[in-house]
């Protein structure tokens, strides 16, 4: 499991709805962070959509998103492009698929477990 410290205060701001956030950063190209709350956002949203998810489970895919890009962003390079890709292709998975991690999008999410571990980073704490 992976515990950021620095990425669960961004999901009390950004509760699951129509609305964007109002201090949404993380679009700047400079940012270390670029697309991470937006694209978890995103991600959650659709997510919601497709299974009428509870509060409680929105809020745990938006934390699960903003730990695993600030884990790749930790490593950096090709590491948080994969995962920026991998959350980008959940965003718009068939609903059919998107609860199964096996069925959804796994080449993405194969790519970015691929380049992440032959960064051999501190924050890869599965055996992958």
């Amino acid at each position: 499991m992976i515990v950021l410290g620095g990425c669960a205060p961004e999901r009390d701001d950004r509760q699951h709805g129509d609305d964007a956030p109002a201090d949404s950063t993380g679009d700047e190209p400079d940012s270390p962070t670029a697309g991470g709350p937006e694209l978890c956002q995103a991600y959650v949203d659709h997510f919601v959509d497709c299974t009428d998810a509870s509060d409680f489970a929105a809020a745990h895919a938006f934390g699960d998103c903003a730990a695993q890009l600030g884990a790749a962003t930790n490593q950096g390079g090709m590491c948080e492009a994969a995962y920026e890709e991998y959350f980008a292709c959940l965003s718009g998975a068939s609903c059919g698929v998107l609860g199964d991690p096996s069925l959804a999008c796994p080449d993405e999410r194969s790519a970015a477990e691929a380049v992440c571990a032959g960064q051999g980073g501190e924050s890869s704490t599965s055996g992958g």
